[in-house]
Order: C-alpha cells, then sequence, then structure tokens
C-alpha cells in the first residue's frame, strides 16, 4: 500500500458509486424493451428486434464488463487499505479512519481525540510510514 493509496481513499469511494450508477443505467438500457418511434413516418423493412439490437447489445456488454473490471480493482484497493488500518493500534487506528475514510483534516482529528496539531501530525507521519512499508 502507498500513502497516495491512503489519501485517494475518498476518490475511490466516489468512484465505485459512479460506476454503480452507471452500472445501473447500463442495464436499464441494456434490458429496456425495444420500442418502435411514434412520429408516423414510415420505416423501412421491419427487421427482427434482436438483429437490430445485436451489436448495439455487444457493445454495451463489453462496456459493462469494463466498468465491473474497473470496480472490482476500486474495491480490492480499498479492502487492502482497511485491511491495513484494522492492524494499527487502537489510537492510530482511530485517527487514520477519522482523516482517510471519514474525509476530517488532521486539525479536525486532533479536536476529536484532543491531541495537539503538531502531536497529531507525528501520530500521522509514524502511522503512515509504518503503513506503506
Amino acid at each position: 500500500m502507498t500513502k497516495e493509496m491512503l489519501e485517494d481513499y475518498q476518490n475511490m469511494v466516489q468512484e465505485v458509486a459512479s460506476i454503480d450508477r452507471m452500472l445501473e443505467r447500463l442495464d436499464g438500457r441494456l434490458y429496456a424493451p425495444v420500442t418502435a418511434r411514434g412520429d408516423g413516418m414510415p420505416r423501412g423493412p421491419v427487421r427482427h428486434a434482436d438483429e437490430l439490437m445485436s451489436g448495439w447489445t455487444d457493445e454495451k456488454e463489453a462496456a459493462r464488463a469494463l466498468y465491473e473490471e474497473k470496480r472490482q480493482r476500486l474495491l480490492s484497493d480499498l479492502l487492502v487499505i482497511e485491511r491495513a488500518i484494522d492492524t494499527l493500534p487502537s489510537r492510530e487506528r482511530a485517527a487514520m479512519r477519522m482523516h482517510y475514510i471519514e474525509g476530517l483534516s488532521q486539525a479536525e482529528v486532533a479536536e476529536r481525540m484532543h491531541y495537539s496539531k503538531r502531536q497529531m501530525e507525528r501520530i500521522f507521519t509514524r502511522t503512515v510510514a509504518r503503513l506503506c512499508k
């Protein structure tokens, strides 16, 4: 694990949520019924809906697979971070969770834990070095 992964935790969570929304929309389009246009204009010969949608469905399935793969990589990284934080002593674990997972600033963490900002900086520096080795 790297410090960059820790710092990117919140972005990874947001990206997973974004991918989940994208997958829901994609599934909605993928499995939505095919409807004819209602403008009354004549069309060419009518073809079977499966024939019309086969290429489009293949593209959607490929896109879905890529999104799902990206989602799984992100979830794996998030799990690595969570497990690493869980190995820490309680004081460091609480500080790291508040800062990296809950998104509080170091000053806010220091205030909640009743430490000075300088003491909290030392705790973070030492803990991040321990996690990243």
